[in-house]
């Protein structure tokens, strides 16, 4: 069993009261999120990818859109006011 040190009190081992057991089941799924999550990192297929993540975090977790999100694009809109321009003179 690995020692894990509480991030207040470095002497205390969090896991110390972790059966082996059930240290090796946590590593065992862990081990295949790390393999689903890799996939959905991957994925090209943005739908795809939620899925992935979906079956990790569940179906609270969104899926996005087609395009992998949705949000619209930001688009620069040059200031009109005047008291927006860049001035020309630096600051010293």
């Amino acid at each position: 069993m690995p020692f894990l040190a509480d991030h207040g009190v470095d002497e205390h081992n969090v896991l110390a009261r972790l059966s082996a057991e059930d240290f090796e089941s946590f590593v065992e799924i862990v081990v295949d999120f790390a393999a689903l999550s890799r996939d959905a990192l991957e994925s090209e297929d943005a739908v795809a990818s939620g899925k992935l993540w979906q079956s990790i975090f569940g179906s609270k977790f969104p899926l996005p859109g087609p395009t992998g999100g949705h949000r619209v694009p930001a688009r620069f809109t040059t200031p009109t006011v005047a008291s927006t321009a860049p001035k020309t003179e630096r600051f010293a």
